[in-house]
């Protein structure tokens, strides 16, 4: 690993030189302000040091080639290993069609709907109480499909979006932090939502972020705020988050972006926590993704428990009708949901939940 250290007046200048140098994944490893010059630490000029690092890369040494025989060998080898997995997988799949336990008193159409529903990562307790809603039916008139999307709807809790009033007073605006793992786009979510308050209903909204850990993370925020005219405070701790908050009393809106790093990490969380503390939001959201696992957002939800969230924001959903594992995470946290986004456009791709939207996508999708 190449660890280096930059210094330069500003933060932006420190980043830059970072960038030039070590490329986009970069690490931040520590930052520290100091005074050069002056007499015994007055008068100096304020500086700023970053230390980064960034994982070099090795190239291998050329394999000698091998003999023909011993190559034909190798072949072999790898084929039986490939057809040994592929058996393994049959077998997998197998077991799979038999752990769907579809109820036999289902109807014929039950229980093609059972099955899609469960290949969209709806669990069976949730499924099981559905249908049960379903035989309590008395709307003879409906089809099956459309019992099962007014039943299916109810389970998507919406939550009242973000409402923002003119700070008129100037003493506090509405503060909206959000937490998340890596790779949810915590970031661009926080873009249209500040664009859709900036410059659609023209609030005085600022950006601030404590995710300091990637080089690329402050730049995609900065470039955002450069684009539609809004400062943003890059915080690297809880006393920094505080005196940003001061800062922008005159603000109506103020939005957090935090570090997206593992759920599993167990430090960061912490840190994570002590900034959020230090922010006193309004409101938190928690961002998941739409194509995570029903597993995966049940683990990204119990080790986000410490930190308590509001509402939940689901995106990518352009990417897979195969989320029924949110309906998990609702049910779970008694959480609602929002909003969904529905590509990388800014401000666009954004809306409000909608449950009717939601449960026919996850029903008629394929």
């Amino acid at each position: 690993m190449k660890v280096k250290r930059f210094v330069a007046p500003t933060v932006n200048e420190a980043m830059l030189k970072v960038r030039n140098d070590m490329g986009r994944d970069a690490v931040i490893i520590h930052t520290r302000k100091f005074r050069e010059g002056g007499f015994f630490g007055l008068f100096g000029r304020q500086m700023v040091e970053v230390t980064a690092a960034v994982e070099e890369k090795i190239s291998s040494p050329p394999v000698p080639s091998q003999p023909v025989e011993i190559q034909d060998k190798q072949i072999n080898v790898e084929l039986k290993q490939e057809i040994h997995e592929l058996k393994e997988k049959i077998d997998r799949m197998a077991e799979i069609v038999d752990e769907k336990k579809i109820p036999a008193e289902l109807s014929e159409e039950g229980k093609k709907y059972w099955a899609l529903l469960q290949d969209k990562e709806v669990e069976e307790n949730i499924l099981r109480k559905i249908f049960k809603q379903l035989r309590a039916s008395e709307e003879e008139s409906q089809t099956e499909e459309e019992k099962i999307l007014h039943v299916l709807e109810k389970y998507f809790k919406k939550g009242k979006p973000i409402t923002v009033k003119k700070n008129k007073t100037k003493e506090r605006p509405l503060v909206v932090s959000f937490i998340g793992p890596t790779g949810v786009g915590k970031t661009t979510t926080i873009a249209k939502i500040a664009a859709n308050f900036a410059i659609k209903q023209n609030f005085a909204v600022a950006l601030l972020t404590s995710d300091t850990y990637r080089v690329a993370a402050v730049e995609q925020l900065k470039t955002y705020g450069d684009i539609m005219g809004l400062p943003v405070e890059v915080v690297y701790s809880p006393k920094d988050m505080k005196e940003a908050i001061e800062k922008h009393q005159d603000k109506d809106l103020l939005l957090i972006d935090t570090a997206g790093r593992s759920h599993r990490n167990k430090d960061k969380m912490v840190e994570l926590k002590s900034f959020i503390a230090a922010a006193q939001p309004d409101e938190t959201y928690l961002v998941l993704s739409a194509p995570t696992k029903r597993k995966d957002m049940l683990e990204i939800v119990g080790n986000y428990r410490d930190i308590e969230f509001d509402k939940i924001i689901l995106t990518k959903i352009d990417e897979t009708s195969s989320f029924g594992g949110i309906l998990s995470v609702l049910q779970k946290t008694r959480k609602p949901l929002v909003y969904v986004t529905t590509g990388q456009e800014v401000p666009d791709d954004i809306s409000e939940a909608d449950p009717t939207w939601l449960a026919g996508k996850l029903i008629k999708e394929r």
